[in-house]
């Protein structure tokens, strides 16, 4: 595998048009080696004695879960791969290809649209209780969280582990590269506090209503502060984000065409916004008081 500066050989099984050579000059070798001791010590710190206890991961075939899933697995532990699959995911054509790298069992999750009628009612429950607004966004992602959250507890799993926080910690998102580079550390902080504040409050209460707990490795605080060292350039560029993220997941054997996926926020990726707002239109013509619609 390759860090920075050297290129990534092709991997036949996943070949396609996604698929980008890596070759970066940032982050350095020291740095993707400290991410990767700080991700494996905050896996080992909540999962401990784990081995013994149902691990469901969540999968969306992203860099940061396929990320997080590879490091739990070489540590030894074992779980299900959840991925919600409705007919308009775009996620499903990457974690199809999860037996081809990772051992845990691969499962995905149907939905459909009476799912999604099924479990608004929940969702916007568990909103109204974590203060958080009713947007189309929060909505769709709290939806997710609840169908994987279910399925998980149908199958005696009693932990979920998620790659959430990377984009936060590591500029994931396209807007990003649209500030300057002196701007960008003081945003970044303040997305860190919202993520606390916001996006793990609703989906570990989401996680609770079926018994789980939630394990956030990148929300550890020892990977929050190595992060908020690094400089911009191991984190973005004018041609990719997540820098040090993708060089990591190629080093430990994560295929080149999930290491190089662009960043597509969830609710989108995985239908599930689509399936929502479907329901929602349906409820208004039924004269059903609806909800706000801000992204």
């Amino acid at each position: 595998p390759a860090l920075a500066g050297e290129a990534v050989g092709r991997d036949e099984r996943l070949a396609g048009p996604a698929q980008i050579t890596v070759c970066y000059d940032y982050p350095v070798k020291k740095d993707v080696l400290k991410l990767k001791e700080l991700l494996e010590l905050a896996l080992k710190r909540n999962l401990g004695n784990s081995r013994l206890e149902k691990l469901g991961f969540l999968f969306s075939g992203g860099v940061d879960s396929s990320l997080v899933i590879k490091l739990a697995e070489d540590l030894g532990f074992r779980g299900k791969l959840l991925t919600l699959a409705a007919k308009t995911s775009k996620d499903v054509a990457y974690t199809e290809q999860a037996p081809s790298f990772l051992l845990s069992e691969y499962l995905p999750i149907p939905v459909e649209l009476p799912d999604v009628s099924a479990t608004l009612p929940l969702a916007k429950n568990i909103l109204t209780e974590t203060g958080i607004e009713k947007s189309i966004m929060q909505l769709s992602l709290t939806t997710a969280m609840i169908l994987c959250a279910r399925k998980a507890s149908q199958l005696g799993i009693t932990a979920l582990i998620t790659g959430q926080g990377s984009d936060e910690l590591f500029a994931g998102y396209n807007k990003y590269r649209f500030v300057s580079e002196e701007t960008l550390p003081k945003i970044l902080d303040e997305e860190i506090r919202r993520l606390q504040k916001i996006d793990l409050k609703r989906d570990a209460t989401s996680a609770s209503r079926y018994n789980l707990r939630l394990v956030v490795p990148f929300s550890d605080p020892d990977v929050i502060n190595f992060a908020k060292e690094l400089p911009i350039k191991c984190k973005l560029n004018s041609s990719q984000n997540k820098i040090i993220v993708r060089e990591l997941a190629s080093l430990i054997g994560v295929p080149p065409r999930i290491c190089q996926r662009p960043k597509k926020a969830f609710q989108y990726s995985s239908g599930l916004q689509t399936l929502v707002q479907k329901v929602l239109n349906a409820d208004r013509k039924k004269g059903c008081v609806p909800v706000a619609d801000k992204v």
